[in-house]
């Protein structure tokens, strides 16, 4: 995070459009946590950050198939992942770049299980906080079951249960099987069968967690014969009306929250001048704001 030749914190990098009336100046304290909640907000291009944005003005649902590969969106789909072919270019696992609450629906196929349990956690972690209210989680990954009961029952598979990846099948004796699902030479960090995936999903905080079916509009029919799919939604209720909060002024509140409960920092008042893309002011109060005392930096924005 850059700073001032006061030695203040600058985040005019990461909201370039926020601006804050003047703050009492203090002394520098522990952000670490701060940098990287902050990260997981910021795009490495200004063509992308711009898109988004575009995305976010129009007002319209967003559907989000993360993990893509090497796509363009269609059907109102929009692809990221670490591809030039993509919407957008992202390594999700430095966090989706979209404000809190924006976006309709998720959907990845055959994504998690190229994250470790750890890297999944937080990419699902990152799919809550970007999900409306009642936002649609829907989800397909490899059915290792599959390949570990071939294994031990001394099953032979098919040479099609190998051909996505033919350099990553050994071919030696049956515990390649295991080896193939397991570690795809190296690609595969994680491994799901039905109870797995559905119990991470509720354990993590999704509602209304279920295994679903195969659906042609969506899911790859290539890949059906070793795919689980499940579904979950964001708890909470969709508006009657369908107008959400503006996501600039909830990813705003909540980011100034974050904060508050790391560094005790002061504003000389809880009101906060937000401006949009389009140049529209917003004056925004900082939900749960409390004056404080405490010798921390001056915010520069």
């Amino acid at each position: 995070m850059s700073r001032s030749k006061k030695g203040s914190i600058s985040l005019s990098s990461r909201f370039p459009y926020l601006h804050k009336r003047p703050a009492r100046e203090s002394e520098p304290g522990d952000y670490s946590s701060i940098e990287s909640f902050l990260e997981t907000l910021s795009i490495n291009s200004p063509e992308a950050r711009h898109y988004i944005e575009q995305l976010i003005e129009q007002g319209n649902e967003i559907f989000l198939e993360v993990g893509a590969g090497d796509k363009k969106g269609k059907d109102g789909w929009i692809t990221i992942d670490i591809n030039e072919n993509c919407d957008i270019y992202r390594d999700i696992r430095q966090g989706i770049p979209f404000p809190q609450e924006t976006i309709s629906k998720i959907y990845s196929s055959h994504f998690l299980e190229h994250l470790s349990f750890k890297e999944g956690q937080q990419f699902l972690n990152e799919c809550l906080r970007v999900l409306v209210p009642g936002g649609a989680f829907s989800v397909c990954v490899p059915n290792a079951r599959l390949y570990i009961e071939a294994y031990l029952n001394e099953v032979s598979l098919p040479d099609n249960f190998f051909r996505f990846n033919k350099p990553a099948f050994n071919s030696t004796t049956r515990i390649d099987y295991v080896n193939y699902t397991a570690y795809m030479a190296g690609d595969h960090k994680y491994m799901f069968d039905e109870e797995n995936l559905l119990h991470i999903l509720k354990a993590k905080g999704f509602t209304n967690v279920r295994l679903r079916k195969f659906e042609p509009h969506l899911d790859l029919e290539e890949r059906d014969f070793e795919s689980i799919y499940a579904e979950a939604e964001k708890k909470g209720d969709r508006p009657q009306n369908g107008v959400y909060p503006d996501p600039w002024s909830i990813e705003f509140n909540s980011t100034i929250r974050e904060m508050s409960q790391t560094l005790r920092f002061t504003f000389d008042s809880p009101y906060i001048d937000l401006i949009t893309p389009e140049g529209i002011k917003h004056g925004l109060k900082v939900e749960g704001f409390k004056e404080s005392e405490g010798p921390y930096p001056e915010w520069d924005l």
